[in-house]
């Protein structure tokens, strides 16, 4: 059986190659033999008949003509070529030098054409956006934070990515006036604040020893508002920062425009990149985008994990294993359930994709149990026999949820 995987394979290679090989062959070839080059055939029957066309058609002239021809085209496609010629750089440049291999697993599970969105998970800021742009066959318009999209490096990369920038309320929030008083209940009470000026309905408090912001459901005066949730202690003099509601309208229209364009949507659901072996919880609006986009417009957007696994990745010149999983396509019954409980359809949407992206990564508790996973993986592989990337992960993941199932048991 693996013999046969193995010819077929490269059977599949040769078929891949062929085309494009044979056609630089044969241009090769026609520039190279004069009696075959077509502009210089063609232009020998012009002088040879000594007319208006001898004059006109020369191999200078052709030449000029056909470069002025291919500026136009640059202009008219300049940002696809903006996007190809950069993603070329990268690719040459800093897949090799910061990286001693960066290996593709799954790629056939990602769609050839049509809408889509890639889910990544996020251990390294930028590099996991470069990572993936440039070794990902299909253009990719990544969600970036609107504070990283306003500088100016940055943004000038982000727009030749065609990202789409996303003003996230952390990004604007501001310290509040006065402090707090909890009560344990969703009545905040504020002394010397001005909840008036400062908050408003759907706004988001970030309370000082609280595990997440609470929303505000409504403002009564400058010391009272109701909270959407109850808080989680009784305290005074607690410090808060506002968290204000952005108007994402705008954006939402970008990302559903380019989905109904059949593009690639590349989005970091964790929502800000950390060192942790395991993913951190998703946030809701990857699953509100792939939900809206059928109720809304009509759409049906499969969601394709995206592993991104970095050996030893605090290290110049690791290695990396970027693996593509099955893609997602939304059940019938979610679908059906956003209509009328929105909350627990985006919950579960949630669900399946955290457990999508957490089939291409190693998910561990910490780095140290990671690292015996590897450990134990070389350990288990015999002296001399070299696995493939895919095969590798794979065991990776079955030794995590060897590890996983020991721990339970003690």
């Amino acid at each position: 059986m693996q013999a046969v995987a193995v010819e077929a394979d490269e059977a599949n290679w040769w078929r891949d190659v062929s085309v494009p090989v044979g056609t630089v062959l044969l241009l090769t070839i026609l520039l190279a033999v004069d009696d075959l080059n077509p502009v210089k055939i063609l232009c020998s029957y012009a002088q040879y008949y000594q007319g208006v066309t001898s004059v006109l058609l020369t191999e200078g002239r052709i030449g000029c003509l056909a470069a002025l021809l291919l500026a136009a085209l640059v202009v008219h496609q300049k940002e696809r070529v903006l996007y190809y010629c950069v993603r070329t750089f990268f690719r040459c440049t800093f897949n090799n030098m910061f990286f001693s291999s960066i290996e593709i697993v799954g790629l056939e599970h990602l769609p050839k054409t049509g809408p889509v969105i890639l889910t990544g998970n996020h251990n390294n800021q930028f590099v996991d956006g470069i990572i993936l742009l440039t070794n990902c066959d299909r253009q990719v318009s990544f969600m970036i934070a609107q504070k990283s999209f306003d500088r100016p490096l940055v943004g000038f990369l982000a727009k030749a990515f065609h990202c789409i920038p996303v003003s996230r309320p952390q990004d604007i929030a501001f310290p509040g006036a006065g402090s707090l008083t909890l009560d344990g209940t969703t009545c905040l009470r504020g002394e010397g604040t001005a909840f008036v000026k400062q908050l408003r309905a759907g706004d988001q408090v970030e309370i000082a020893g609280e595990e997440n912001p609470h929303k505000v459901k409504s403002v009564s005066s400058d010391t009272q508002a109701v909270l959407e949730a109850a808080t989680s202690r009784s305290e005074s003099g607690v410090k808060y920062k506002v968290h204000p509601k952005v108007d994402q309208s705008k954006m939402f229209d970008e990302v559903y425009g380019g989905l109904r364009k059949g593009r690639c949507l590349g989005i970091f659901p964790e929502g800000g990149s950390h060192d942790r072996t395991d993913l951190l919880p998703l946030k809701a609006g990857v699953a509100m985008i792939a939900l809206d986009a059928f109720h809304k417009h009509h759409m049906t957007v499969p969601i394709v994990p995206v592993g991104l696994n970095y050996f030893k990745g605090h290290r110049f010149g690791g290695r990396v294993v970027v693996e593509f999983g099955p893609p997602i396509v939304v059940p019938e019954q979610m679908y059906l359930q956003y209509e009328s409980d929105r909350h627990a359809a985006i919950e579960s949407l949630l669900g399946l994709i955290a457990t999508g992206m957490r089939s291409v990564i190693v998910p561990t508790p910490d780095y140290h149990t990671l690292q015996q996973i590897y450990m134990a993986r070389r350990l288990y592989v015999p002296d001399g026999l070299k696995l493939s990337a895919e095969q590798t992960m794979d065991l990776n993941r079955r030794f995590a949820i060897g590890f996983k199932r020991d721990l339970e048991f003690r």
